[in-house]
């Protein structure tokens, strides 16, 4: 598990290759590693600024943690990750202006 208690992170590369590496990663909601981590799926999101709720996601990566899958954490990154699909995103917000 790795906890990221940040409340700024515009994109942790630690978490990025935490995940890959098949380890679920607990952040908060309003940080940029939403856009990788999927809540209660390869990691928990916590509530903004609201320390209870990071500990709870603590608590709950512990008391399930044999449901996460490596390979399931990982593919799920990796999918998230990929530059065509990034690209394609990109290419889409570039034609809405």
């Amino acid at each position: 598990m790795l906890a990221v208690p940040s409340i700024q992170e515009t994109f942790g590369l630690v978490a990025a290759e935490a995940l890959l590496s098949g380890t679920p990663v607990i952040a908060f909601h309003n940080t940029g590693l939403s856009d990788i981590i999927e809540h209660k799926k390869n990691g928990y999101l916590a509530k903004i600024n609201d320390k209870d709720d990071f500990v709870n996601g603590i608590n709950y990566i512990l008391n399930l943690k044999k449901n996460f899958k490596s390979n399931d954490l990982r593919n799920t990154t990796i999918n998230k990750l990929n530059y065509r699909k990034i690209s394609k995103e990109y290419f889409e917000f570039y034609k809405s202006i």
